[in-house]
């Protein structure tokens, strides 16, 4: 090989170091180099011509705690729907959603339960574009638990509830639950939305889980809830579980759900329906374990849930003999594809896209078919 060629070769390596210095944050983020070489040539495939006027932007268990109620949002103390599409207005800046929402139709009599982890600098800072996207995508679920909150405040929750409640003219109102004892800390948290015009909660049987032992890093949130659109004496009841288990000991925490799962059943309620959401930091490989030493259950199967799609993270398990009610309905929602978003602009609102269950308003499935894929 001449000098000359060794020099350009030299140079190009040299120049290339720099580049991957300089950009080493969003390589990390990314998962590493060839994950964000796939991430950019997903953006450069999706993103539209700049300036287009014509386009949208592409743009424990079994401890009971009182609670208070503040804009909404219940709050545990620190001692211990109708489906309309929602359109935004016409403005120079932001444009209506054309798109429609990307979910099968429901089957009658149901209520849909959603699970989304956020970016918790996105529960702060005042996006417009983000919390239209939030306002709509809320609206379109019945409950929907968030981890990863930031835990400074409630400001964004009471924001989300009013304007769910304007967009669908009160058809949605919500209530949240969330945890008093994390925001005192400051620390990221967890919260459960649910539409108080299909579900009722029972104030006095929420609570975060007593883990004395520290086998989980965060403490789950749960909650008790009834269907509203059903006969009392058959409407489906359920505890719903939220939680996040730790990124850098996936395993271990998930070999304790099991009897996480037996402790909120035998929580005093005598409720055998337990939904446990959110972000499992593992695949349902990962989730094996629970399948075959408490016999759960999951809805996503072999389906990417980060924004990126390149790794799968969440999840909505649940025992499939005794949660007969779920209709076989559910999985992830794809909000870069569903809002016209760019992952520039997804990203800034979650690294993690929707996961979603659909279950029957009647105790025992009456009218459905459960079919738990798997």
């Amino acid at each position: 090989m001449s000098r000359f060629w060794k020099t350009i070769f030299l140079a190009l390596i040299i120049v290339g170091g720099l580049w991957v210095l300089f950009n080493q944050g969003e390589i990390q983020n990314a998962g590493g180099l060839w994950a964000y070489f796939q991430r950019s040539l997903r953006e450069a495939n999706t993103s539209s011509p700049q300036g287009s006027p014509e386009n949208p932007s592409r743009y424990s268990s079994g401890v009971t705690f009182n609670s208070a109620t503040e804009n909404g949002i219940f709050q545990r103390a620190s001692a211990g729907a109708q489906n309309n599409r929602w359109q935004q207005r016409r403005t120079n800046t932001d444009r209506r959603f054309d798109s429609g929402f990307h979910v099968p139709p429901r089957f009658p009599n149901t209520i849909r339960i959603a699970s989304f982890k956020m970016q918790p600098a996105s529960t702060v800072h005042s996006n417009l574009h983000a919390m239209q996207v939030l306002t709509h995508l809320c609206s379109q679920f019945d409950i929907i638990a968030f981890q990863e909150i930031d835990g400074r405040g409630d400001a964004w929750l009471a924001q989300i509830i009013r304007n769910v409640a304007a967009a669908t003219q009160n058809s949605v109102q919500f209530r949240a639950l969330t945890d008093r004892s994390r925001i005192e800390m400051g620390q990221p948290q967890f919260a459960i939305l649910f539409n108080t015009q299909t579900l009722d909660l029972d104030q006095s049987q929420w609570y975060s889980v007593n883990d004395p032992d520290d086998l989980l890093a965060r403490e789950p949130l749960v909650g008790w809830f009834r269907t509203r659109n059903a006969p009392a004496e058959k409407a489906f009841t359920f505890t719903l579980a939220n939680i996040q288990l730790d990124n850098h000991r996936p395993d271990l925490e998930i070999a304790y759900l099991g009897e996480l799962f037996r402790a909120i059943r035998n929580d005093g309620r005598g409720e055998d329906d337990v939904v446990i959401v959110g972000n499992f930091n593992a695949g349902d490989r990962g989730l094996s374990p629970l399948r075959k030493k408490a016999g759960l259950h999951w809805v996503v199967f072999d389906t990417p849930t980060s924004t990126d799609k390149s790794h799968q993270f969440d999840n909505l398990v649940f025992s499939q003999t005794a949660t007969v009610e779920f209709t076989g309905q559910g999985g992830v929602l794809d909000f870069l594809a569903a809002y016209n978003l760019r992952y520039d602009q997804a990203i800034a609102i979650s690294d993690h896209m929707p996961i979603w269950a659909e279950f029957s308003t009647f105790e025992g499935n009456q009218g459905h078919q459960s079919s738990v894929a798997r």
